[in-house]
């Protein structure tokens, strides 16, 4: 008998010389490979002392016949749980890889916390090889701040004590205790991980704030800011304290502040305590009085300290919104903001702590032609009719006679400085000084001792008004206006 063989596929079929026909069925054997991916599985970064957030890792059948049948299998620290059939060819399922709880050990990278692998009993050769389960550990921050230059807030991490690496910080949100001076962050406010040894970085500089006032300005005292893990990972896991830096010193002088109009406010934050003096501000105004050759300049010459914080605020307009006056010889100022003591001032204006207000101003032909001099008018809006009329600034005082001081008396002829060093002021505190005005033509300034709150602006002593119109039988705004002698009491 002879035999022939016709193989296809899984099927042999034998054939006889006498035509019999033997069929044969062969059966394949399972060939399921598994596999796990990724190799390694990372958890990221972590704290040392915390449980990290799960991760995916996948499963896959490789093989080419046969299902897989899997177990999954965690060692060390590591977590996987999950079982089920994968199809043959590329069958595949995810599954969640953890921990048993926060890690330990030292820090550093690719820290090998455990491993997952997974048995096939379709195949137990094609069972899953282990892969390793790892993690970036990182020692919780740890450092310092420092102040350099006494602007400069400089930030260390620490290094890592166990020979591995230690976690950097970013701060935010800086805060100074002055308003007069801002923290500008440098370098993303973020010092990196440390190693064997500390790293510092300046995060921040203190420097004076804008819209300030002309003056000088010091600081002396600290900065904090909000820290949290730069790595947004590690931030999720732990936080970090406030970071403050002390011995923080600082001056900065502001100087030729403007003012372009009423929306252009200029600011300068005193404490209780403190003097308002050297303040001060610059017109810009368009079509302001002087312009660009000789604008108005405002400041705070002498001042009490301020009996509690406050933030002075300055501005200039042409004319404060009031009625044009064709004698006005300076830009209007509108000043607030010095401490007011709580006690009501005459026609509406607000009583504060007292200061010497100077202002500069433009020779007015008229005002020179009538031989007439300059005082700080303030706008009394309850005056005329309640229609306001400019009257002498220290109308506005506390100690204001009505009626009197509308017009004012005794001028001084001279300088502030002058007035106190060798005239009728010489020896008298601020607060006797109340009231004393004048004016000096040598510098086209004039100046003022008031306790109040206003809009300001420098115009002719009403005598001159009254020399001025006396051919037109006019009064402007007073039912009697007398001229006064400008005195220099030296």
């Amino acid at each position: 008998m002879m035999w022939t063989s016709f193989i296809a596929s899984d099927t042999a079929i034998f054939s006889t010389s006498v035509g019999g026909v033997v069929t044969v069925t062969i059966v394949a054997s399972n060939n399921s490979a598994l596999t796990i991916t990724p190799s390694p599985i990372s958890l990221g970064d972590v704290l040392v002392g915390y449980t990290p957030a799960n991760v995916s890792g996948t499963i896959t059948n490789n093989g080419t016949l046969g299902t897989g049948t899997y177990t999954l299998v965690a060692t060390g620290s590591a977590s996987a749980s999950g079982s089920g059939t994968l199809a043959t060819a590329g069958g595949a399922a995810a599954f969640t890889v953890g921990t048993t709880g926060a890690l330990s050990g030292a820090s550093g990278n690719n820290k090998v916390i455990g491993t997952v692998y997974a048995t096939n009993s379709a195949n137990v050769s094609g069972s899953a090889a282990a892969v390793n389960v790892t993690a970036n550990l990182y020692q919780a921050y740890a450092g310092s701040t420092s102040v350099s230059s006494g602007t400069n807030l400089v930030l260390t991490t620490g290094s890592s004590t166990d020979g591995g690496q230690r976690a950097g910080i970013t701060v935010s949100n800086f805060a100074a205790s002055n308003p007069n001076f801002t923290v500008t962050t440098a370098n993303g406010g973020a010092v990196g991980n440390a190693t064997a040894t500390d790293i510092s970085q300046t995060v921040a500089t203190v420097g004076v704030a804008s819209n300030r006032l002309s003056g000088t300005y010091t600081y002396t005292g600290s900065v904090t800011g909000s820290a949290a893990y730069t790595d947004l990972a590690l931030a999720g896991q732990g936080t970090v304290a406030n970071q403050t830096w002390s011995g923080i010193s600082v001056t900065g002088t502001v100087t030729g502040a403007t003012s372009s109009g009423t929306a252009d406010v200029k600011q300068a934050y005193v404490a209780m305590g403190s003097s308002y003096t050297g303040y001060g501000l610059t017109s810009l105004v368009t079509g302001g009085k002087g312009q660009t050759l000789n604008p108005t300049v405002a400041q705070i010459i002498a001042s009490d300290n301020a009996s509690g914080n406050t933030t002075v605020d300055m501005n200039f307009s042409a004319n404060g919104g009031h009625p044009v006056n064709i004698f006005q010889s300076s830009d209007t100022l509108t000043l607030s903001g010095i401490n007011p003591t709580g006690a009501p001032g005459h026609d509406g204006s607000i009583i504060t702590d007292t200061f010497v207000l100077q202002m500069s101003y433009v020779t007015n032909a008229n005002v020179t032609a009538a031989g007439g001099g300059y005082y700080i008018g303030w706008w009394d809006q309850a005056i005329n009719g309640n229609t306001g009329l400019w009257v002498n600034a220290i109308a506005g005082n506390s100690n204001a006679v009505l009626g009197r001081d509308y017009v004012g008396s005794g001028e001084f002829l001279g300088s502030y400085e002058t007035y106190i060093t060798t005239g009728s002021g010489n020896g008298k505190t601020l607060d006797q000084q109340l009231g004393a005005f004048g004016y000096d033509p040598t510098t086209d300034t004039a100046w003022a001792v008031l306790d109040h709150n206003s809009d300001f602006e420098v115009i002719p002593e009403p005598g001159t008004y009254a020399m001025i119109f006396s051919g037109f039988g006019m009064l402007i705004g007073f039912q009697r206006i007398r001229r006064h002698s400008r005195i220099g009491k030296i």
